[in-house]
């Protein structure tokens, strides 16, 4: 009976990650409708997917961070290969950073998606994840403007 019970289970487990297969596609739809609705700016989504995990959508992190956006899923309800899930997770996430951070963090509200959001910083700008995430950001506005130029 333990046998059948395991081997349903990793069954179940197989069919459902060959139903929700993670692509960047799935991350990109997600990103654009969902990111304007919950006020954050969907570049700085995509930068914080660069920053986390370069876009790789089965990273597990060292210490169990899941998918693309690398969150944790003892907190976040984060399902390994729902692309489009955890999109939403991570945005909804960054949201409730933005309200709780804007006003003590600015513009770096986003740090707090690194360091947690109950860890204060004194100067958050001068954090080396502050510093990659807004190099990638920077460099996706101006590649922007370059395309829009030609």
């Amino acid at each position: 009976m333990r046998q059948m019970i395991l081997f349903l289970v990793i069954a179940l487990t197989l069919l459902a990650s060959l139903v929700a297969t993670a692509d960047p596609d799935t991350r990109e739809r997600c990103i654009t409708l969902e990111a304007p609705r919950l006020n954050i700016d969907p570049d700085l989504a995509r930068s914080i997917v660069e920053v986390e995990s370069n876009g790789n959508e089965k990273l597990i992190g060292k210490i169990g961070e899941l998918s693309e956006w690398q969150l944790r899923p003892n907190f976040h309800m984060v399902r390994q290969g729902d692309t489009y899930h955890n999109c939403l997770v991570a945005l909804r996430y960054l949201n409730s950073l933005y309200r709780a951070r804007r006003a003590t963090y600015g513009t770096a509200f986003f740090v707090a998606y690194n360091f947690g959001p109950s860890r204060t910083l004194t100067n958050p700008k001068q954090t080396a994840y502050f510093r990659k995430v807004m190099a990638a950001y920077t460099a996706r506005k101006l590649a922007r403007r370059i395309a829009h130029a030609y």
